[in-house]
Parts: C-alpha cells; structure tokens; sequence
C-alpha cells in the first residue's frame, strides 16, 4: 500500500466509526466531535463521545481522543480520555492502556477502529487490572470494590457539578473540538484558530481562549488572542467576544470588543450557529473594515481618509503586541 492508500483506508475507518452513532443493534454508542489531520505528524486525530453501560459510568459521556499514525492499520492507535475518569485502565494523564493496542498482543491489521471503540467502552464497563495502567487505582479495584466504586462515583459526582455551568454541556464539547480542529484544517479557505483554553481545561469555566490568524496583509504578520464568554443561557444567547491582543483597527475599541452584526441581533445569531462561525466572521472582519460598523470613530476616520496613516500605525501595533502564529 502507498502512503495515499493508507490514508483512504484510515479515512474509511473514521467514516465507519460513524455509524456507531445510529446503529440500534449494538450495545456500543460513539459520537463523533471532530476529525482533524497533523499534517507534521501525519497522523489523523479523532475526538468523540462514548456512553458505558456500567451502573458507575452508565450516568454520563466521556470525551477520547483517538490518534491514528502514519501506516495504519500496521502501526496501532493511542488512545487519551479527555474527560476524567478514575478506572485502572487509565492513569492521571488520561491514557488508556488495551493489550488490542499492542502490537505484541492482539493486534492485528484487520483491527478496525469501530472494534477499538467497542473495545474500550466494554474494558470501562468490565476493568482488566491485569492490563492495568494505574497500578494503584488497580490494587484498590481488586482489594477494596467499595472503596473504588466510591471514588469513582465521587469523580464523576464532581464532574457533573463542575460542568453545570455553559461549559459542561455536550454541546460546547462538540463546539470546542471543532474550534480545535480548524488548527490542523488544510483547507486554505477555512478560519485559522489556535485554541488556547476551553472549558474543557477548566471544568466549570464559560470562558475560551484562542488566537485568530488573520490573512489580509498587516495583520497576517501576527496572531490575536480572542476571548470568546459564553453566558449561561449559550446557546439560546450569543457569546461576547473580546480582542486580548491589543489591535489597531476600526472595528474594535479599546477595551478589545469588536462589532459584529451576527453576534448584536436575534436574526444574525441562532442556537445552531456555531463557533467557528463566528471566529470566521472575527477574522473576515479584521481582513475587511467596516467603518459603517466602527467602535473606533477616529480609527474608521483616518482608515477613510489617510490609510497610509493608518496602515503605518496598525503595523507598529501589530508589531509591538502581536502573537506567534504557531
């Protein structure tokens, strides 16, 4: 096989894993939040959703990420809960242990990933301490159930209440992975958004944290850090959105909020506008003033009348406050 070939099959494999989230005959559900490619790494990067059926983790969704390597299916996947779970198959770091990851034990080439899935839902359902990768968390598994079955259901009592607020909802899990996607997107077209911080970091938090990679030239020397504040009513109410990096530009006032129709009225912004939309629509705006639409007066005044003027000051800015693109 070529190297093409290798990726049609690993793209194949990621079009299969989707159905796990409509097929009725299966006790195994997956949910797809996003699929990206580390074209550095050559690695494709799935994040989703699975449901266990155990009376412990039976109570919520716990987000994986799935890293498929170069070469696959000869080489094996790894896989990291991004939600936290205590279980002895995986350590503090939220690595998963499965002897059907290990090439020196059940692998094999025809190893899909719907198997992998259902390996790790039915392994979170049914531990293995043998295959343990929290050696501790595994001595208490098999000498005290009650005391782990306590801890564990404390961890996910703890979970629930943190993600109580806008950032625990299924729905900004969904938003944030995508977000995290568009860093690794290749489409030259597509919105360029490093994401910094998400309520995925900080359970409980309404708050995220990334830089914007503007195309049009001044700005394309940098990266801007945006905060995007989700309140508690997301996503039936718009969030905020704040310029963290100082910028010079007509549409952004000093205290870094920027105008943006979509985000100021009922019809612009919906409950199944997304956020990628809208760091879209941040990055479109910085490429393309709209002085019809300033915060800035004297800023929109000088881009109208003395451009030369102003390109001259949005560069110094650029240059003194600007972020790494990267």
């Amino acid at each position: 096989m070529t190297t093409s070939n290798f990726d049609e099959y690993a793209q194949t494999q990621i079009d299969e894993l989707k159905l796990l989230d409509s097929e009725t005959h299966t006790s195994v559900i997956f949910k797809l939040d996003s699929t990206s490619f580390n074209k550095e790494a050559k690695e494709h990067i799935i994040i989703g959703r699975i449901f266990p059926n155990s009376d412990i983790f039976n109570e919520g969704a716990f987000q994986i990420q799935i890293k498929v390597p170069p070469y696959y299916p000869l080489n094996t996947p790894t896989v990291k809960f991004i939600t936290p779970i205590y279980h002895p198959s995986v350590n503090k770091d939220g690595e998963f242990h499965h002897e059907l990851l290990l090439k020196t034990a059940c692998w094999t080439s025809k190893t899909t990933l719907k198997d992998i899935v259902k390996a790790i839902v039915q392994r979170i359902d049914a531990a293995e301490v043998y295959w343990s990768k929290n050696c501790e968390v595994a001595e208490e598994y098999v000498k005290d159930r009650m005391e782990f079955n306590c801890k564990a259901l404390e961890m996910e009592k703890n979970k629930k209440e943190k993600m109580a607020g806008p950032g625990g909802n299924r729905r900004i899990m969904t938003e944030v992975s995508r977000l995290q996607a568009l860093a690794t997107n290749n489409d030259p077209t597509a919105p360029k958004f490093l994401l910094d911080k998400s309520p995925m970091d900080t359970p409980g938090s309404n708050i995220i944290l990334g830089r914007i990679l503007p195309r049009s030239a001044i700005y394309n020397q940098a990266a801007f850090q945006i905060e995007l504040k989700l309140p508690n009513e997301y996503p039936f109410k718009a969030p905020e959105i704040r310029f963290i990096t100082p910028i010079y530009h007509p549409n952004v006032n000093e205290e870094g909020k920027i105008c943006l129709e979509k985000l100021n009225s009922p019809e612009g912004f919906k409950p199944v506008t997304p956020l990628t939309e809208i760091v879209k629509d941040v990055i479109d705006r910085i490429d393309n003033p709209d002085v019809d639409h300033a915060l800035n007066a004297d800023i929109a005044a000088e881009y109208t009348n003395n451009k030369s003027a102003f390109d001259r000051k949005a560069a110094e800015m650029v240059k003194k406050h600007g972020l790494p693109r990267t």
